[in-house]
């Protein structure tokens, strides 16, 4: 063989070798064992991973059913018909003791002018007890409104109403010349004890 026809020869010879690795790659990876007479030694490294297309991974979108946000809704609803009636409780119960101290210590006032007066009642231009400038100047509130009413010479009897507009509107707590504390009137759902003030729904004082 000349030297024209081996260089004929050898681009042939390259394309055979060449097609034939291919072949045996795409069988290997394809999941198929090649053949005993296969070149196997030609592909010292088939590197499969790099030449298989993977399909890509679907994307879905997240997002809430309406049967979960019906179910969140009736969540919520529920407990704030619990939560709400038991908060509004609690604010009535620590402004109820806005009102039974002021009543406490305004009974305390009384008593100091009854000392220094010897009546509730003082004549020759002296003033009153409940009025500003005495020792017993009626109690200030925002939730509640303080009166002194059948104020004599030796009884009086100190209210204090809840707010028009407040969470107290429906209270009233009353104390008299002989401490006796009543609940005179309270909201629906609560009970009046007949010689306490109701700190609780429940009539507990």
């Amino acid at each position: 063989m000349n030297a024209g026809l081996a260089r004929g020869i050898s681009p042939l010879i390259r394309e055979v070798v060449t097609a034939g690795k291919w072949a045996v790659r795409r069988s290997f990876c394809g999941g198929l064992r090649p053949s005993d007479n296969a070149i196997v030694s030609a592909t010292p490294s088939l590197n499969c991973d790099r030449h298989t297309s993977r399909p890509s991974a679907m994307r879905t979108n997240s997002g809430f059913t309406l049967i979960e946000v019906m179910i969140t809704v009736a969540i919520v609803a529920i407990l704030a018909a619990i939560a709400l009636p038991s908060y509004s409780e609690y604010v009535q119960r620590a402004r109820i003791t806005e009102a039974t101290s002021a009543l406490s210590d305004m009974r305390n006032k009384m008593e100091q002018y009854f000392q220094d007066n010897r009546t509730w009642t003082p004549g020759g231009g002296i003033t009153q007890p409940c009025n500003a400038g005495t020792v017993a100047p009626l109690p200030t509130s925002q939730n509640f409104t303080f009166t002194c009413d059948t104020l004599a010479a030796n009884t009086y009897r100190i209210v204090a109403t809840g707010n028009a507009g407040s969470t107290m509107y429906g209270f009233e707590f009353t104390v008299n010349q002989f401490n006796q504390r009543v609940t005179t009137a309270a909201p629906a759902g609560w009970i009046r004890p007949p010689n306490c003030w109701a700190l609780k729904r429940d009539g507990s004082c």
